[in-house]
């Protein structure tokens, strides 16, 4: 099965049209854009993701860092899968989905692109408990909070070890199997936390 992952356009507030008319809200514009793009690839087997973060240029939002402005209203977009930024906001919003019962898949952010500071391997795990108060296991995928082409590579690699061993501790926890001795950043394991490799990092 392929998967497409697209990524949600910056918006300034009160920005215009070419011919001066207001913008829609940014609900509306979002998934009528986003559903044109994709027509017809689900029926063709393709898995649909949908990147919803805040901008990664510079660190620099352009708009609220709330996802009440989107949801519920961005459901309309035919995806499978929503991909958020919740580790650059201390994981603020993370009920969102027990809270609004939405029953896509939920790829959740657990490590901060926006910050050179790296997550230990716990720091990680108790994140992804945090979501599974919230979100089914079957339907949790873990990722970073978006791309990482504005990133260090060295510390690309850092946070992505984190991820993927934080991902393996709570994989355990639940399984009921103890982590062995020393398991930690440099643990390989896949950062699917259903047990399946992510198809792909989140773009920006």
């Amino acid at each position: 099965m392929l998967s497409l992952s697209g990524g949600a356009p910056a918006r300034r507030p009160g920005a215009t049209c070419p011919r001066g008319a207001p913008r829609r809200a940014a609900a509306p514009a979002l998934d009528a854009l986003y559903n044109l793009a994709v027509a017809g690839l689900r029926r063709r087997g393709v898995k649909l993701l949908l990147h919803l973060c805040f901008g990664t240029f510079h660190g620099r939002p352009r708009t609220a860092r709330s996802y009440r402005t989107l949801f519920p209203g961005v459901l309309a977009a035919d995806c499978d899968q929503f991909v958020l930024e919740f580790a650059g906001r201390e994981m603020r919003e993370a009920g969102l989905w027990r809270e609004l019962a939405i029953d896509r898949e939920l790829g959740a952010g657990v490590v901060d692109v926006k910050s050179f500071y790296p997550e230990s391997v716990e720091q990680v795990a108790d994140r992804i408990r945090g979501l599974l108060t919230a979100e089914p296991l079957e339907k949790l995928w873990l990722n970073p909070d978006c791309g990482f082409n504005h990133t260090a590579r060295w510390l690309c690699v850092e946070k992505l070890h984190a991820l993927a061993a934080g991902a393996a501790r709570v994989r355990q926890e639940v399984a009921g199997v103890a982590s062995p001795a020393g398991a930690g950043a440099g643990s390989a394991a896949p950062a699917g936390f259903n047990g399946s490799a992510r198809p792909g990092a989140a773009q920006g």
